[in-house]
């Protein structure tokens, strides 16, 4: 699958309901989320947390791990407080007792993704636009020297957008499979849908089965998540 031109949107009142063969994405702006983390986070994710070098890397992290929390307390009918976690071989978290629920998260500067499926492995990343000084050596390592001449052979005002395309696709993938930065890409037989986060930035998600019906929403704290 290629680019999803669909627009963010409010989600819905009450508690979302994910079914076989829908596709959740929540993007949730992490610098607009002050209290979200307040009593959410378990001893050993603020332990996790005071470890980043920032005060704002720190925050922004907590308040991701918090709506991952509370998005799943409300699939799943549970406190968000209580959910536990576990992590596969490569690091990718699984909620016990998720009742078939799968996610992943991602976040680039303020803006977090979170992507739910229902017994449908999924990876999502996001990158915004700056944070890569040197796209081509970069693509080189990660892509091959073929890649990394089509793009330096590009208008410099496409370089940086056709990089980020092509890495948050590998990166989507990769958190797909579990399979973490030192995996190949392999993107034949997953579906891959690329999101709209607007001019700055790149978006994928990464699906073991391509979803019937894909919904976009926004995540704005006010009293639990809403639109």
């Amino acid at each position: 699958m290629s680019g999803l031109e669909a627009g963010w949107t409010t989600a819905p009142e009450g508690a979302p309901t994910l079914t076989t063969g829908a596709l959740h994405v929540w993007r949730a702006d992490l610098d607009n989320l002050e209290r979200v983390a307040d009593g959410v986070l378990s001893a050993e994710e603020r332990e996790r947390a005071y470890r980043f070098s920032s005060d704002r890397s720190r925050e922004r992290w907590s308040r991701g791990r918090a709506v991952l929390r509370e998005l799943l307390g409300e699939y799943l009918g549970r406190d968000p407080a209580a959910m536990e976690f576990d992590e596969g071989e490569r690091g990718k978290p699984s909620a016990v007792a998720g009742e078939g629920i799968e996610f992943n998260i991602s976040h680039s500067g303020a803006l977090g993704l979170l992507a739910f499926a229902l017994e449908n492995p999924v990876g999502v990343d996001v990158e915004l636009a700056g944070r890569v000084g040197d796209p081509v050596a970069v693509a080189e390592r990660t892509f091959g020297r073929d890649e990394a001449e089509r793009l330096r052979a590009l208008p410099a005002a496409e370089l940086e957008p056709e990089f980020l395309r092509l890495w948050v696709r590998h990166e989507a993938t990769l958190k797909c499979r579990g399979e973490g930065l030192a995996g190949r890409v392999r993107e034949d037989d997953l579906a891959v849908i690329e999101l709209d986060v607007g001019p700055d930035g790149a978006a994928a998600v990464a699906l073991k089965r391509a979803p019937d019906a894909v919904s976009l929403w926004r995540f704005e704290r006010s009293g639990g998540p809403s639109g």
